[in-house]
């Protein structure tokens, strides 16, 4: 996951840096968290599955926020799955430019 999380470092210390100071740490370590449950398979936990449910629906009705980026746990951490909101696509903010399929 610190592969993951470094990818977007930057972007998240931007996020975070506007709120109180006091405040930061909790904040890193909550996203960590959240993180860290997308992360895993909810196959065997649905308890993983129905949390990162629940902030999903949270983040989707936040304004201004479209998608939520996070590891593939089918392929085992290797790639980024994203969830977007349909506004996304229907209102042209991303287009789909082709489509493989892997095996392996």
């Amino acid at each position: 996951m610190a592969r993951y999380m470094s990818l977007f470092e930057n972007d998240f210390d931007e996020v975070i840096s506007r709120q109180p100071a006091d405040e930061i740490e909790r904040l890193r370590l909550f996203f960590y968290f959240i993180a860290d449950r997308y992360a895993q398979s909810a196959v065997e936990d649905q308890n993983i599955y129905t949390l990162a449910s629940a902030y999903s629906d949270i983040v989707f009705r936040t304004e201004g926020i479209d998608g939520i980026i996070y590891l593939s746990v089918q392929y085992h951490h290797d790639g980024i799955s994203y969830a977007l909101k349909p506004s996304v696509l229907d209102g042209n903010k991303i287009t789909l430019n082709g489509v493989a399929k892997l095996f392996i």
